[in-house]
């Protein structure tokens, strides 16, 4: 087995240690489109109106209400249920009744 080195760190070590600068935060310039936010004048970033207004909670709403939707529609033209899904249910529960008496 290899031998693993210490990650103990002295104070001395720790004070060695300088913090590398990062970019500057972007912020929005006045005067800057909807949405511009700029970093540095080579750096910029747009967003569409629509892209701003996009609500991820909605979407997501919506396609639950539309699958549920087909769901209920399989269900009222008994098509839903197949044998393969019975087979799945009862292997389910067989194993549920197994753990069960164990």
């Amino acid at each position: 087995m290899a031998e693993v080195g210490s990650v103990y760190y002295r104070p001395a070590d720790l004070a060695a240690r300088t913090e590398r600068p990062g970019p500057e935060r972007a912020r929005p310039r006045a005067g800057d489109e909807l949405g511009a936010v700029v970093a540095d004048p080579a750096d910029r970033v747009e967003l569409s109106e629509s892209a701003l207004n996009y609500d991820a909670e909605l979407v997501a709403a919506r396609a639950v209400e539309e699958r549920m939707a087909g769901i209920r529609a399989r269900i009222a033209d008994d098509t839903y249920i197949t044998p393969n899904k019975i087979d799945v249910v009862v292997a389910r529960l067989y194993e549920e009744v197994v753990r069960g008496a164990n």
